[in-house]
């Protein structure tokens, strides 16, 4: 049984300012685009593939000296305009990035699609 829904999720993240994603190995991260999505800056280890998503969403971090502490204060004293980066692409915009792509690695195999 689930305790939480995705609602309970999704109203769970936007309570917070910001979302902390410290993880190095983790591509494509479904919690950074599910903090994205409800618009929160991402503050994430520099050298993962984070900055991809979160592009001028967010700030990375050296895992060295106090580069976490660095990159929480700028973004929260710029806040508005990390918000404002923040880009969700539509569910259609999705779908033609997906279908683009397949019809790629087909012509790159040799099939017609």
């Amino acid at each position: 049984r689930m305790l939480w829904t995705s609602q309970d999720l999704a109203d769970f993240l936007r309570t917070g300012d910001l979302y902390l994603a410290p993880s190095r190995g983790e591509p494509a991260s479904n919690a950074v685009m599910e903090a994205l999505a409800c618009g929160l800056p991402v503050v994430y280890q520099e050298g993962s593939s984070h900055g991809d998503l979160v592009r001028d969403a967010g700030r990375g971090f050296a895992a060295a000296d106090n580069g976490l502490l660095t990159a929480i204060d700028g973004v929260a004293r710029d806040l508005g305009t990390y918000v404002r980066a923040i880009e969700v692409p539509s569910i259609e915009a999705v779908s033609k990035t997906y279908l683009a792509l397949m019809r790629w690695c087909f012509h790159m195999k040799g099939l017609v699609f």
